[in-house]
């Protein structure tokens, strides 16, 4: 036990500190932070995030995210929906005129109009108390009743889960890693510890 622990002191000092995982593996400091406030050590994090991923998923055939770091390409069967072939023809014959791209920041673009889903991703995780408490702010104005924010984050428990609630969301937790029926592995990326929606209550 004492030679795993300095095993994993001296990964995490050389491979995993907060300044490799910032400008190596893009993953914020503030991000960095939430995963140790659940404590977990980035060692012990990076570790159940590929093992959970790898015991779970068959990487040459269905796990697609990683069969493309490890071989450089896609096949057929294993890539993402929009590029198979009934998916990409619909694409092509003119549903991705359905998107619109935007090169602006997030609050911007959320001021536009009024959503009924806004899909986060884990970029909550990553900014301090008061960016929150803007992005909460605005997402009460723009979401409609009944509408539902979506976020992944690299904390088991994100703190900011308080301040959606408190701007008029009720949120729920789908997936942590460490549920039993998840068998540590919550999606085929498998590099969040928690997956969660909120819906918009009624005024």
């Amino acid at each position: 036990a004492m030679v795993f622990a300095v095993m994993q002191y001296i990964l995490t000092a050389i491979f995993l500190n907060k300044a490799v995982c910032w400008l190596g593996l893009g993953v914020p400091p503030r991000q960095y932070n939430l995963i140790g406030s659940d404590g977990r050590g980035m060692c012990e994090y990076a570790g159940a995030t590929l093992h959970g991923a790898f015991m779970n998923t068959l990487v040459s055939k269905d796990n697609y995210f990683y069969r493309v770091c490890l071989t450089g390409s896609f096949t057929k069967d294993s890539c993402p929906e929009y590029l198979k072939e009934s998916c990409f023809k619909k694409l092509k014959d003119g549903l991705v005129d359905n998107i619109s791209v935007h090169t602006d920041y997030f609050g911007s673009v959320l001021n536009m109009r009024k959503y009924t889903k806004v899909i986060l991703m884990d970029h909550v995780d990553w900014l301090n108390d008061e960016l929150v408490e803007e992005l909460a702010t605005n997402l009460e104005r723009q979401v409609v009743p009944g509408g539902r924010i979506i976020w992944r984050s690299a904390s088991l428990n994100p703190p900011y889960t308080k301040v959606f609630e408190r701007h008029g969301f009720e949120a729920h937790c789908v997936h942590r890693i460490t549920d039993k029926d998840q068998n540590g592995c919550i999606d085929l990326v498998n590099m969040y510890a928690s997956f969660w929606y909120a819906d918009r209550k009624a005024k």
